[in-house]
């Protein structure tokens, strides 16, 4: 059940109320972004797949790739400290999380799919492996501060062409 209020870090929460509520309506194609987090079902009004751009850490007009689903429910949630600042520590060391500029990462819920990507900004380079490993229903990507992108195997199947 979708409540009335949402904490700040809970954008997935509104999103996904949002997804149930226009599923409940008989839609069952859409795409609802609210500030990065989004859920994506069927194909877009032209039949083709839904795309949407994950940005660059450094420059706000720039796409470092774009993500499409193909046809299916699909969730997808970034995190990173480009826009907030170093606001994610790694709470092995209480250190702010500094090896990658963001993750993204795409799967069947947008909610674990939100938990997931901060959990592999945490983890580094070697969050891809065990995301892998541990949740194969999710692939993921890191963006290095230096533009270089590091894919869980899978991921590559949801890049626009």
């Amino acid at each position: 059940r979708c409540g009335r209020t949402v904490s700040p870090g809970g954008r997935f929460r509104v999103v996904e109320c949002a997804a149930a509520l226009v599923e409940q309506s008989g839609f069952g194609r859409y795409l609802i972004n609210a500030g990065g987090d989004m859920a994506m079902n069927g194909l877009g009004p032209d039949g083709q797949p839904w795309r949407v751009g994950v940005r660059r850490a450094e420059d706000a007009n720039a796409l470092a790739l774009v993500v499409q689903n193909d046809g299916t429910r699909l969730g997808i949630a970034t995190s990173g400290s480009y826009e907030r600042g170093a606001h994610i520590r790694d709470p092995r060391l209480d250190q702010p999380v500094t090896e990658l500029a963001s993750t993204t990462v795409v799967g069947p819920s947008l909610a674990e799919a939100d938990a997931f990507a901060t959990v592999l900004y945490v983890m580094g380079v070697e969050g891809l492996g065990w995301l892998a490993e541990h949740h194969p229903d999710y692939v993921g990507c890191g963006m290095t501060w230096d533009r270089e992108l590091l894919m869980s195997p899978g991921f590559h199947r949801h890049l626009a062409g």
